[in-house]
């Protein structure tokens, strides 16, 4: 008896959704250099060309700018999904694999944004990049692409 009761008050409990920077559109353009708000969430992209080379967080990607040329957007998965994880050799994986073994929490693997780069996973955002476009030492120009956290009440004057 127990264990029904268990599993009956289980059931209520919905999943809290993680405040991560989810993406909650069909496709969201990015620009070359700018800062673009993320619909439905406090979060926003923030798109530069950068000397730096020191990844601040998980949510900030370093790619190599000649070869994110052409269009680049945020998009949400589709069914059959691959890339080639930075590190992996130009190993392919399936994302569904890749969720599974990084343990990307369900709830929000339908929502999680990817970069697109001209068709292909430039960006699993917030865990990998892919080999083919990820910045190393012979690249010439840095693309810094980041989530960040809006403020509470978003001061325009804030500053870093």
């Amino acid at each position: 008896a127990l264990v029904n009761e268990f599993a009956m008050r289980d059931t209520k409990q919905r999943l809290p959704i993680p405040d991560l920077p989810l993406l909650h559109v069909e496709r969201l353009d990015l620009p070359i250099a700018g800062v673009v708000d993320l619909p439905g969430t406090r979060w926003r992209v923030e798109v530069e060309l950068v000397n730096a080379v020191d990844v601040v967080d998980n949510w900030t990607a370093l790619l190599d700018f000649e070869k994110c040329q052409g269009q680049v957007y945020l998009r949400c998965r589709r069914p059959g999904d691959r890339f080639q994880p930075a590190g992996m050799r130009g190993k392919s994986q399936t994302l569904n694999e890749f969720y599974i073994n990084e343990k990307i929490p369900s709830v929000v693997r339908d929502r999680l944004p990817l970069l697109i780069v001209n068709d292909h996973i430039g960006w699993v955002c917030g865990w990998r990049t892919d080999e083919r476009v990820r910045a190393n030492f012979e690249t010439k120009g840095v693309w810094r692409v980041r989530f960040v956290k809006k403020e509470q009440h978003d001061n325009p004057s804030y500053a870093e």
